[in-house]
């Protein structure tokens, strides 16, 4: 895990990290926190419906997987819900929290952000979902850095550093408890990353998680190129640019991996493991162009009307967030949020055009 990187993945590095920073300057007066209203989060039965269909999944299950984790020793990975569905509810619940988070910025209305905490509990926290709530956290946490961008001061820097620390400590602690150990004990997870004693020994256990979940990703990536695991294969390519629901559906032929990991529990690979697997080298720049290509659509196609910008905005900052951990195009609970706000952006796009029309007909048929 401790490999010095390769010339191809420093120039690569280099050069993305680059072109990001010249985008990022460009485009800084795009992501600014403009006070809108939303509908959905306004409204009183979208709670009580997305309760009813999460509890409706346990009782297709027949079992909550935090109680059966706890009191049954059980794998919170037996967990499927009801097909199709549970991707649709997970990945909406993804988005609406957002709007309620952004709806109580607006409005400072405690309702909203109580329902943030209860929908997040049971429908992330009684999965044992550590991914879905650290996504819902994460682009929360770009919401409100739109909030306050302008008068950001120390404390909040320290304040954010402080979170995020607390953030890996609670990561590491439930990574603990769900392979059955107890919450201080990383010994094993230790080991198998291949921490040496030089771990600080006043450092939490816990931390190890987050050092090994953030490295692994890069090592293995600059494993294969180093070692030239690399085929041709634009199929492959192809397939990695799909959500892995709508893959499953479009490309009915599966297809396996050809990628190694230094060490196979470890299987994080950054977003752009795929891509130089099937294409080599050229496949991880046409990957980061097509998505730089992509939030520049999404941020000069928003139109000042829709009501979901911010939201938007903030989903798109956490896919490209999450690309170094691993292929978040492909999963669906991380891009399939941005589907949401801009479907009903353009449904409410399309009933302005029939208001102007129905009033023009109006006016027509006076004359």
């Amino acid at each position: 895990m401790c490999e010095p990187l390769c010339p191809e993945l420093r120039l690569f590095l280099y050069i993305t990290i680059g072109i990001s920073f010249v985008s990022g300057f460009q485009f800084r007066k795009d992501f600014k926190f403009k006070k809108k209203n939303i509908p959905i989060a306004n409204s009183k039965y979208i709670p009580i419906i997305i309760i009813v269909i999460q509890f409706a999944e346990y009782l297709y299950e027949g079992n909550i997987p935090i109680f059966n984790v706890i009191f049954q020793g059980g794998s919170y990975k037996d967990f499927a819900g009801i097909p199709t569905l549970h991707v649709i509810l997970y990945t909406f619940v993804t988005f609406y929290l957002q709007c309620l988070f952004y709806s109580f910025l607006c409005t400072k209305d405690k309702k909203k952000i109580v329902s943030y905490i209860l929908i997040a509990i049971i429908v992330f926290g009684f999965q044992v979902m550590r991914g879905g709530i650290i996504i819902c956290i994460g682009i929360s946490g770009f919401i409100y850095l739109s909030y306050i961008r302008e008068k950001i001061k120390i404390r909040h820097i320290i304040i954010s550093m402080c979170f995020c620390l607390l953030l890996v400590y609670c990561f590491g602690g439930i990574g603990n408890m769900r392979h059955g150990f107890a919450w201080g004990d990383s010994r094993s997870f230790m080991s198998l990353g291949k921490i040496n004693s030089n771990y600080p020994t006043w450092l939490p256990n816990q931390f190890a998680w987050g050092y090994i979940y953030i490295t692994s990703g890069l090592a293995n990536l600059n494993y294969n190129i180093s070692n030239k695991i690399c085929i041709l294969n634009s199929t492959g390519f192809l397939r990695s640019l799909f959500p892995d629901f709508l893959e499953k559906r479009i490309f009915t032929v599966p297809i396996s991996s050809n990628s190694e990991l230094i060490v196979k529990a470890l299987n994080s690979t950054t977003g752009y493991m795929q891509s130089y697997s099937n294409i080599g080298i050229l496949g991880m720049y046409l990957t980061f162009f097509l998505l730089l290509s992509i939030n520049f659509i999404i941020i000069s196609s928003l139109r000042k009307s829709n009501n979901y910008e911010v939201p938007v905005k903030a989903i798109a900052c956490m896919i490209v967030a999450l690309y170094f951990f691993t292929n978040s195009i492909k999963v669906s609970a991380v891009s399939f949020p941005i589907v949401y706000p801009l479907l009903l952006g353009l449904f409410r796009i399309k009933k302005y055009h029939e208001k102007v029309r129905y009033r023009r007909n109006m006016y027509e048929t006076k004359k």
